[in-house]
């Protein structure tokens, strides 16, 4: 398992982003499963394969692991 935390400018909305990155996995066929509710400056997102996490790492232009 891999997760990816994206960190949030002041002002976006934490469940509005995630909400938008489930249905980005969902299209691309990618397994990932929200993690974090509790923070509000973070979203982060547990994958099931490292593969996934590195495909939405590089789409998203997050640094790789």
């Amino acid at each position: 398992m891999d997760d990816v935390t994206i960190p949030l400018q002041d002002g976006d909305c934490p469940e509005y982003i995630a909400d938008e990155l489930a249905l980005w996995f969902r299209r691309h066929g990618i397994r990932a499963r929200r993690m974090d509710r509790l923070a509000q400056d973070i979203v982060r997102f547990g994958f099931q394969y490292h593969e996934d996490a590195a495909t939405f790492r590089q789409a998203s232009g997050l640094p790789a692991q």
